[in-house]
C-alpha cells in the first residue's frame, strides 16, 4: 500500500462515519518508510488527525516548559531535603518514594522537551490524557518530516533522561553517606519493569513507542542490501 492509498483508506472511513484511527496509523506506519513525501499531503494528515483525535491544548509550550521544569528542580529539591531529614525509618522511605512519582512524571516530560529540541520533532502543546495526566501533542508534520533514527532518539531521550535523574539522586546520596541511596534505584528498576510490563501487555508507552522506531530504522536500512539483492538476481 503506498501513501495515496493509505491516505484515501482514511479518509474514506471519516466520509461514513467509521472509526478511522487503525487506518490512520496505518498511514503513519506507511509514510515513515517512504522516503520523499509531499508537504501538502502531510498538512491534510494533521487536519485527519485533528478530526479523528480529540486533542485540545489546555497548556501552551512555553508555560509547560516553565511548570514541568519548575517542577523537576522542586521535586529533586525536597526529595534531598527529606533524605536530609532526621525522621523514623519507614515515615522517610514512604515520603521519598512519594515524591518520586512526581520526579518519574517530570522528568518524562522534560526528557520529552529534551528529545524535541535535539531532534527538531516539534511539540505545540499539552493536552489532558487522562484525569491526573496531561499529553504531549505532537506537531505531526515535523514528526513525519524527521529522519527515522530521530524518532529513535525522540523516543528514547525521556527514557535516558529519566533514568539519569534517578542514578543522579542515588550516586549523590552515596556520596553525602545517605544510606536512602537505594530508593532511587528501586525507582529505576520498578520504572524499567512497569515500561516492559506496558509495551508487551498494552502495547503502548514510551518503551514501545521507541522498538517500534528502531524497528522501522532497521527496516529502512536493510531495503538498499535487499534492492541490491534483487537486481544481482535479475542480471543473474
Amino acid at each position: 500500500m503506498n501513501v495515496f492509498e493509505a491516505l484515501k483508506a482514511v479518509e474514506e472511513k471519516i466520509k461514513r462515519g467509521e472509526d478511522a484511527k487503525k487506518d490512520f496509523w496505518k498511514l503513519v506506519g506507511v509514510i515513515k518508510r517512504t522516503e520523499e513525501v509531499d508537504e501538502e499531503v502531510l498538512i491534510r494528515i494533521a487536519k485527519l488527525r485533528d478530526e479523528i483525535f480529540d486533542k485540545q491544548l489546555i497548556l501552551s509550550l512555553k508555560s509547560g516548559i516553565a511548570i514541568f521544569t519548575s517542577l523537576i528542580v522542586l521535586t529533586n529539591a525536597l526529595f534531598f531535603l527529606i533524605a536530609s531529614e532526621n525522621l523514623q525509618f519507614l515515615l522517610k522511605a514512604a515520603l521519598l518514594f512519594a515524591v518520586e512519582s512526581a520526579v518519574v512524571y517530570s522528568s518524562f516530560i522534560v526528557g520529552r522537551l529534551i528529545g524535541s529540541l535535539i531532534t527538531g520533532i516539534k511539540i505545540t502543546g499539552f493536552y489532558r490524557y487522562n484525569p491526573l495526566e496531561l499529553g504531549m501533542k505532537l506537531d505531526i508534520v515535523s514528526y513525519l518530516k524527521a529522519k527515522q533514527k530521530n524518532r529513535v532518539i525522540f523516543f528514547l531521550t525521556p527514557i535516558v533522561f529519566e533514568n539519569l535523574v534517578f542514578l543522579f539522586q542515588s550516586f549523590l546520596l552515596v556520596y553525602l553517606n545517605n544510606e536512602f541511596y537505594w530508593v532511587p534505584l528501586v525507582l529505576v528498576i520498578l520504572n524499567f519493569l512497569f515500561s516492559y510490563a506496558i509495551y508487551k501487555f498494552k502495547k503502548t508507552g514510551e518503551l514501545y513507542r521507541f522498538i517500534r522506531e528502531v524497528k522501522i530504522l532497521r527496516e529502512l536500512s536493510e531495503k538498499p542490501s535487499t534492492e541490491k539483492n534483487q537486481e544481482h538476481r535479475k542480471k543473474g
